[in-house]
């Protein structure tokens, strides 16, 4: 629900909008609907409702409302087995309707590449993005097993490129043939338009030098200092920074978070500095290694970099006038740098960007799951938007159509303050809205098969669901006000949800991380037999639930906001599964809110 207003005469603790998602999902049958006495969420107003089914068409196509047992048309890609009791379809494997493009391309020196490119038009639009603006290169297309397969760029002595696609998809040859020698000279620039900064480094580490090549075209004020951060796209990363000022003078900084830091011991030596009109030309040189931790040290393996760039309105070191974050991509001098595909891109036209938290909030990054890299997706959402077909191309789609019809009923009663306490939303996924059960090694046995995902989190991310702290609790239902958790005595839990699918999910499990103590534990109820909300196969995940004791309930458990938080998530393994979740969901309220009579 939502109410449309100004917001003028609401109230800003009451929210304009909210959701009623708890345990939702494919379960969705037997949702969560209820709260104690007395504990409601409040809402300012409403006068619009949403709904926003998600729903995969699995019945058989010859219309008799008999269960698949395997005779029903499937994708190559459905890990379904054979005579399986559910649908592959509904983990939404990755059809050959699908068409993938492939982004975040970076540079390797040496090995071969994890995912290699395939043809020759990504290879040379990948490859320009990553030369110099201004440079001029050249392009081929060969085939030749003594170089590496897919893509890569040759740098010349001339300080020109050539990009290459070697269709050789036998090659065996690594990025740095055919001398195989480990790089030791790497080269490149990138511009920043928006500060209109271009950095330039060369790094030998036969000669122990790295030239550093700062060029600023002001049009608005050239004698405004400029500068470069290294290694780093904000300024809270706190970035090694070299500084040149109005009259030319260059100082060595280590930046802190948004403010100036501090002065470093010289370690570059000024090679020249140029002043044509507008563009100003600093080249330094200094060693690959910092002279301490605080001053940067460059290797000839970093072959792609993040640096910050700023330009002030002053001639001396001030707050900056314009900053903007870029990349450097550098190539080996005399040696092929391979072209490598990234883990995102697009699938069907939408951004593949999954963006999977590492440890400690989540397992995926460490154990290489599927669904943070576009080369080793096979399914999942990105692979089922809305009317999306889940058969290959050469397969017929069945003409069955089903009508579908949804029902709601709202009750609803006017808010009391001195009787109603407020409960607002918790949430958490584990590391990602989705992720891959890979199969466990051929001859584990079955009761062995069990796939776990662990996160450790705060009663902070619970509260922002990972949208930030900058969420907003009138106008964003995963939203609550962590400033309020110690001045009101803490975070009570009321419900806790888990959201995890079918066929696969064994169980999800909240913990104390502190303690060790578990808060919930949401073990799946499977059906039995072809009943409505019992059919084999189909899960109900009974939430966990807290509240009076005199109503036969355990009293909530209070979270500070200072908790550390662990929750494991375990998955059948016996095949693969595409896209399956780990989510709690739930509802918390304020300790000092809840009132008595609750």
């Amino acid at each position: 629900y939502h109410s449309q207003s100004d917001g003028g005469n609401i109230n800003k603790d009451i929210p304009i909008i909210q959701a009623f998602s708890e345990h939702n999902g494919n379960e969705a049958r037997q949702s969560y609907h209820g709260l104690p006495p007395n504990m409601v969420q409040p809402i300012e107003s409403p006068n619009i409702f949403a709904f926003t089914p998600m729903q995969i068409n699995t019945r058989n196509p010859d219309g008799s409302g008999r269960r698949c047992r395997g005779d029903c048309p499937l994708p190559k890609a459905s890990r379904a087995p054979p005579n399986a009791s559910y649908s592959g379809l509904l983990e939404c494997p990755c059809t050959d309707r699908v068409v993938k493009t492939y982004g975040g391309h970076f540079t390797q020196t040496s090995g071969i590449c994890s995912a290699p490119v395939t043809n020759v038009t990504e290879c040379f639009a990948a490859a320009v993005l990553m030369i110099p603006k201004t440079a001029k290169y050249s392009t081929k297309n060969l085939t030749d097993a003594s170089l590496p397969e897919g893509c890569f760029v040759q740098h010349n002595v001339d300080n020109t490129y050539v990009i290459v696609y070697n269709s050789a998809s036998a090659s065996k040859a690594t990025c740095d043939a055919p001398t195989n020698a480990t790089a030791s000279h790497i080269v490149g620039s990138a511009d920043v338009v928006s500060t209109a900064v271009t950095l330039g480094l060369d790094v030998d580490a036969a000669k122990d030098i790295v030239t550093i090549t700062i060029v600023v075209n002001d049009t608005t004020d050239a004698t405004s200092w400029y500068g470069v951060g290294f290694n780093a796209s904000t300024m809270g990363e706190l970035p090694y920074t070299i500084v040149v000022d109005g009259t030319g003078a260059v100082s060595e900084h280590k930046l802190a978070n948004h403010l100036a830091g501090t002065v470093l011991s010289p370690s570059v030596k000024v090679v020249s500095q140029t002043k044509v009109g507008s563009v100003r030309t600093t080249v330094l040189q200094r060693s690959l290694k910092g002279v301490d931790a605080d001053h940067f040290t460059f290797s000839p393996t970093q072959t792609t970099m993040n640096f910050i760039s700023a330009v002030g309105s002053t001639p001396q070191f001030s707050q900056h006038r314009v900053r903007a974050p870029g990349t450097i991509t550098l190539f080996t001098v005399g040696a092929p740098t391979c072209v490598c595909r990234g883990g995102t891109g697009s699938i069907n036209g939408f951004p593949f960007h999954p963006n999977c938290m590492g440890e400690p909030k989540s397992d995926l990054l460490k154990t290489n799951n599927p669904t943070c890299d576009i080369n080793l997706y096979g399914g999942g959402m990105s692979c089922c938007r809305g009317d999306v077909f889940l058969l290959d191309a050469e397969q017929d789609i069945p003409a069955l159509v089903d009508e579908v019809y949804y029902k709601w009923r709202f009750y609803f009663t006017d808010y009391e303050p001195t009787q109603h306490t407020p409960v607002f939303h918790l949430e958490w996924q584990f590391g990602h809205i989705e992720y891959d059960v890979p199969q466990a090694p051929v001859g584990t046995a079955p009761e062995d098969a069990v796939h776990t995902l662990t996160t450790r989190f705060t009663l902070n991310d619970f509260m922002d669901g990972g949208h930030g702290a900058n969420c907003n609790v009138q106008t964003d239902y995963y939203c609550a006000d962590p400033t309020k958790v110690t001045s009101k005595g803490g975070v009570s839990l009321v419900m806790m949800g888990g959201h995890c699918h079918s066929p696969a999910c064994l169980g999800i499990e909240l913990y104390n991380g502190d303690t060790g103590e578990m808060l919930c534990h949401i073990k799946p109820v499977g059906g039995t037999s072809d009943l409505p909300m019992d059919e084999e196969d189909y899960l109900w995940l009974p939430p966990c639930q807290w509240g009076r004791p005199e109503d036969g309930y355990a009293p909530p458990p209070v979270l500070t906001l200072d908790i550390n938080l662990t929750a494991i998530k375990r998955a059948n393994a016996t095949v693969r599964h595409y896209g399956v979740m780990a989510i709690f969901q739930g509802r918390g309220a304020y300790t000092d809110d809840i009132h008595a009579t609750v």
